[in-house]
């Protein structure tokens, strides 16, 4: 069996911006700080309707804060 290999040289990754939002005045009284959040969602569901009528829940009571500047990823069983 005759394998071939090849080799390619990585390119440096590229350096992008960070993500920035406008301060939005929230304001937390236990933590006494304001927060700036890039992506921020509260109770959040969802469910679709599937071919045999049925309403599975994908979200159920699901709340997010990714603060300004960072990367996050939410990854599941399936990719």
């Amino acid at each position: 069996m005759n394998a071939t290999a090849v080799v390619v040289r990585a390119t440096p990754a590229v350096q992008l911006p960070l993500l920035r939002s406008q301060a939005t005045g929230r304001y937390c009284a236990a933590a006494a700080v304001a927060e700036d959040f890039a992506i921020e969602c509260r109770n959040l569901s969802y469910s679709v309707i599937t071919r045999h009528g049925r309403i599975p829940p994908i979200l159920n009571d699901c709340s997010l804060s990714i603060p300004s500047g960072q990367f996050w990823m939410l990854l599941g069983p399936n990719g």
